[in-house]
Order: structure tokens, then C-alpha cells, then sequence
């Protein structure tokens, strides 16, 4: 930020009525024509309310909900024919035949955590009260498990179109009920063009229904073993600091830099080609998360 002109104002993400009069109060007759949200949960619902009050398009308040609220989500997927991870949504415990659910937070305080994969109900009954505290509405997903490999697609969109597709791998342990992130990956191991169809097709569906014109959104998926994607999460923006400080720029031999300016100016709806070419297969593990 050397070079930029930088202003901060002091609130929390949670509070945006107090961001809007704060913003209102810095810029005075002036008004922001851009929001980068690296955030997730509430804090994502925050931005989109921030984009409302000043009629930008970037984060709407329908990927908001969809990116905070994962029942949201599997709502929104069900009513565009998008296969997506079954849920019920409880606040109190329900005893099932535990083994293929997965039981996580409704709305995520901070991130992936408490989300578990119980095999009996002494298991379940703890891990739904660890999801329950750590669900900002007290709620919690009783999800379906899909047996697969993780990919996370980034998707730069302008003018509701698709400008480009990068998609990474993701590596994930069960660790005692626990799911841990193991590493990334760049290109992603699985590949067909089957694949590629369908996660284009998904996609485009979903910037439609949630007003999309121009962002980088990430997707996550579950492919399943026949090679069918299953949408459990989304994301506005370009979400995780090492994929953007490392991975893809060693991937793109580019710098953090040139990620962050087609950020910005995606966020704000300003057209960029993209010249990113792919070099070199990258691999990130545990310890460099």
C-alpha cells in the first residue's frame, strides 16, 4: 500500500450499520464504487449490506446468505436441479444411525472449525454441542457425506459471464471425527472434460440466481466416483492468504500483486484480460498453510 492512499475506520465486521455511517462520514459527498470481501459467515452478510446501500453489484445479498448460511446453500442448489450434500437443520440433538453424516456449524463463527464425521451417538451428541457453540444462530447441519475429492474452483466473473476457471485440489484427513486439511494442489489430480462441463454449467446457473455481474467467487466441491460435483460451500472473493501469496503465483510465475490488482478491479466491475498461464505444478502441505 505504499503508493496508495489509504484510509481505516475502526469496526466490526459484524456491525454494518456503524460501517455504513462510518464510511458515510469519511468519503462525505464521495461514495465507494467497490467491496473486497475476504470473509466469510456474518461478516460476508456485512459486505453485501455495504453493497446495497451503494448500489454495487459485486456481493449480493443472495451469495451473502448462500456463503454464511450452508442450509442456504443446499436450498439454493436444490432449486436449480444442482446436486448438493443433504441437511437437516437442528438446535436440538436427533439421534441417527451415524457413519455417513457430517455434523458442522449452520453459520460459522470462524471458518471450517468444529465440523466432524461422528461413528457412534456418544460421538455425535458431543461434536453437535461443539457445532451448536461455535453456529452464530445456535443451529446446527446434520449433513449428508459424499465419498470423493475435494476441489476448490475460482471463478472470474464479469458481466455475469466466466472469464476464468482455476481450480485446485484440496487434501483433507479424517482425524479422529476431525477433518484436517492436509494440503493443495495445482493442477488438480482429477480431471475430465465431463467434469470441467459440469462445473461451468453449475456455475453459470448460480450467477444468475444470485445476481452476479462481476467477482471472483471460490466454489467447493465433492466429486464423487463418478466424477459427479456436489457444491458444499462458496465464497466471494479470493479466499485464503497462501493460495494468493504462494500457490498460484509460483503456479502462474506471476506475484501476489497481479492477484490482488485482478481483485480489486474485478470487484469493482472494471474489465482486465487475464493473461495468467499456467506453469508449473505447485504443491502446498500442512506446515506452509
Amino acid at each position: 500500500c505504499q503508493n496508495w492512499n489509504v484510509q481505516l475506520i475502526k469496526c466490526s465486521t459484524y456491525e454494518y450499520e456503524k460501517a455504513i455511517f462510518l464510511i458515510d462520514k469519511l468519503l462525505k459527498d464521495k461514495k465507494p464504487i467497490g467491496v473486497i470481501n475476504r470473509s466469510s459467515g456474518p461478516a460476508g452478510i456485512s459486505a453485501a449490506m455495504i453493497c446495497k446501500k451503494y448500489n454495487i453489484s459485486s456481493i449480493t445479498s443472495e451469495i451473502a446468505l448462500a456463503s454464511a448460511e450452508k442450509s442456504k446453500l443446499y436450498k439454493d442448489c436444490t432449486s436449480n436441479n444442482i446436486l448438493s450434500p443433504k441437511i437437516l437443520k437442528l438446535k436440538q440433538f436427533q439421534d441417527l444411525k451415524w457413519g455417513n453424516y457430517v455434523i458442522k456449524p449452520d453459520i460459522p463463527i470462524i471458518g471450517k472449525q468444529n465440523v466432524y464425521k461422528p461413528n457412534s451417538s456418544k460421538e455425535a451428541k458431543i461434536y453437535f454441542n461443539r457445532a451448536k457453540d461455535e453456529s452464530f444462530n445456535n443451529i446446527v447441519n446434520i449433513q449428508q457425506y459424499i465419498y470423493g475429492i475435494d476441489l476448490i474452483v475460482f471463478a472470474f466473473c464479469f458481466e455475469g459471464n466466466i472469464e476464468k476457471l482455476i481450480i485446485l485440489e484440496e487434501l483433507v484427513a479424517l482425524n479422529d471425527g476431525s477433518f484436517e486439511g492436509i494440503g493443495l494442489f495445482i493442477p488438480p489430480i482429477i480431471s475430465s472434460l465431463k467434469l470441467s462441463k459440469s462445473l461451468i454449467t453449475i456455475i453459470k446457473k448460480l450467477l444468475v440466481f444470485w445476481k452476479i455481474k462481476s467477482n471472483i467467487i471460490s466454489f467447493s466441491f465433492r466429486v464423487d466416483d463418478k466424477l459427479s460435483p456436489w457444491l458444499y460451500e462458496v465464497n466471494s472473493g479470493l479466499c485464503g492468504d497462501n493460495i494468493i501469496s504462494t500457490l498460484l503465483p509460483k503456479a502462474y510465475n506471476c506475484s501476489p500483486k497481479d492477484f490482488y490488482i485482478i481483485d480489486i478491479l474485478f470487484s469493482v466491475g472494471i474489465k482486465k484480460n487475464i493473461k495468467l498461464k499456467f506453469k508449473e505444478e505447485v504443491c502446498l502441505y500442512k506446515d506452509n498453510l
